[in-house]
């Protein structure tokens, strides 16, 4: 049914293509995840990425369409964003600055495909630059998150959570020194922050050496954003303890998301 055309990312346990339905000649996304070689465990979890994937119903969420085993190799078939990732877009910008309004335009798609994952009660856990794709249509950047190679159910016993999963300079602090308290989709606002801040500044707040990092982190030092009505929200999603730190909702409801803070409406064009 699929022609591969080419190959988009190596990943541990398998790779990522762009293929091409024959029937529809249409392009998708293929995700081959070898099973063979790997214990019953192993496979549990790369088959609950599927059923993680099937639960999700949104705009700025990759869609997910089908799978089929080959063999011993699991092939999940999911939508291709043609504009490559939001870490591409920043390195391709050759640090050209986002305006407040794309930072604000692209801030609010992730937040509330973030929301609508964390309401299928789903934690992405590595949610940075790289696994966020780009749709580009008429003009428009539509952002979806993706790669949920490490995500849980927001249920899970601590026991499968207490694992790293992330990108260090995008962790949450309770993941980076395992504080001992069970993580929440709280992980994800905190990742959420890293990229609004990346998208203000250029660079992640946190790049310390390890030493001073877990300092930096507790004291929340890092350099403020100019603006601060974006500084404000910043703070808010870069709070140490997570049972401070707001949850999406919350964070869809404050001034600067609703464009409270701005005289004009946000209407953003690429």
């Amino acid at each position: 049914y699929y022609e591969k055309l080419k190959l988009l990312g190596e990943g541990q346990y398998g790779d990522a293509y762009l293929v091409i339905h024959k029937a529809t000649q249409k392009q998708y996304v293929m995700k081959t995840l070898i099973l063979g070689g790997l214990s019953d465990e192993q496979k549990k979890n790369t088959l609950q990425e599927v059923q993680i994937l099937q639960k999700f119903n949104h705009t700025n969420v990759i869609k997910y369409y089908a799978s089929f085993m080959e063999k011993e190799t699991l092939n999940i078939i999911m939508e291709y964003a043609n504009f490559g990732t939001l870490e591409n877009y920043i390195t391709m910008r050759n640090k050209k600055p986002f305006s407040d309004r794309e930072i604000h335009y692209i801030f609010c798609q992730i937040l509330l495909g973030l929301n609508h994952i964390h309401q299928q009660k789903i934690v992405h856990r590595d949610l940075n630059p790289q696994n966020i794709f780009i749709q580009q249509e008429r003009g428009t950047f539509i952002m979806k998150i993706g790669d949920f190679g490490g995500a849980k159910a927001s249920n899970s016993s601590m026991a499968s959570f207490d694992t790293q999963v992330g990108t260090p300079f995008y962790m949450a602090p309770e993941i980076i020194y395992n504080t001992g308290t069970a993580f929440t989709q709280k992980v994800d606002v905190w990742s959420l922050g890293c990229i609004l801040y990346r998208l203000c500044k250029g660079k992640t707040p946190f790049q310390e050496t390890e030493g001073d990092f877990r300092d930096a982190l507790i004291g929340q030092s890092f350099e403020p954003i100019t603006k601060p009505e974006i500084n404000q929200v910043v703070r808010q999603l870069l709070t140490f303890d997570q049972a401070k730190r707001p949850d999406c909702r919350a964070i869809i409801g404050l001034d600067w998301v609703q464009g409270k803070t701005k005289k004009e409406p946000v209407a953003y064009k690429a």
